[in-house]
């Protein structure tokens, strides 16, 4: 229950952009390696911080996903 180790699962995307276009942004930008999923209803990029994630990669992730959408 330690907020420390704790770790969730997240689908992120942008309306009217390609998950492809994430992912390539994500990673070649970011360095961040995200899983674009598109099965059923649920469709977009499958964020897994774990306990190994620190809060400077998630800030690093916010910042891309922001750049990214402002691009």
């Amino acid at each position: 229950m330690n907020p420390e180790y704790s770790c969730a699962i997240g689908v992120v995307g942008a309306e009217g952009r390609e998950l492809s276009e994430l992912d390539q942004y994500l990673f070649n930008k970011k360095g961040i390696h995200a899983v674009a999923i598109n099965i059923e209803k649920i469709t977009g990029m499958r964020i897994t911080p774990h306990i190994y994630t620190s809060f400077g990669d998630l800030d690093r992730l916010l910042e891309g996903l922001n750049d990214f959408v402002r691009s």
